[in-house]
């Protein structure tokens, strides 16, 4: 695929996105993201899916997430939620090779937990300017959020979208390009990719 083909839809998805957030509540939105997740997490830990080895120790469940932009998702709420219902939050710190580290939320200090922060993490709630029906997430382009998830095969990844950010046709997607397990849409709830996760389940046998 021609690199010029993903600017162009970057440059698309950008440009929808500063249109749909001048049209949205955002104090609304972020309550809703917040509760379909809340909602979903339990159910999904409880079926033993990617996460019963966080569940059986004595801590809190790790999950990954991430502090929205001004035009993202609104995560706000849902890092609240998250924090209240007892899972022990991480979210990410931007080196500069664009590689990620990873702090906890509720720790003033920002100490970085260094590479090993995501080994036993069930769950990623990543970013995305869009997602497809196979689950090709469309990225800001920096490459963080692949190089990680490539390193994490049995972490079942969620997209955070606005209502209007699914792609009805395939995004453009390259051969490191990961695919996310689920997407969120305030409208839609949590969206399940069956054949996102058969394809991330064919390359971890594969590799």
């Amino acid at each position: 695929m021609a690199p010029s083909e993903k600017r162009a839809a970057r440059r698309r998805w950008r440009a929808r996105r500063g249109e749909l957030v001048a049209a949205v509540d955002r104090a609304q939105e972020a309550e809703r993201l917040a509760t379909h997740l809340i909602g979903w997490l339990p159910a999904h830990l409880d079926a033993g899916m990617h996460g019963s080895a966080a569940r059986s120790r004595d801590r809190p469940v790790r999950i990954a997430a991430y502090e929205s932009t001004p035009l993202e998702p609104p995560t706000e709420a849902l890092l609240r939620a998250l924090g209240d219902a007892g899972y022990e939050v991480v979210v990410p710190i931007t080196n500069p090779d664009f590689s990620l580290d990873w702090r906890r939320l509720d720790d003033p200090t920002g100490a970085a937990l260094g590479p090993s922060a995501l080994t036993d993490v069930p769950v990623i709630l990543a970013p995305a300017l869009a997602v497809d029906a196979g689950g090709t997430r469309l990225g800001q382009g920096g490459g963080c959020y692949d190089r990680t998830l490539a390193a994490l095969p049995r972490a079942y990844v969620i997209a955070l979208l606005h209502d209007g950010e699914v792609s009805e046709t395939p995004l453009p997607r390259d051969a490191h390009d990961v695919a996310v397990h689920a997407m969120v849409t305030p409208s839609g709830g949590v969206r399940e990719l069956r054949s996102a996760a058969l394809d991330r389940e064919v390359t971890k046998v594969t590799d």
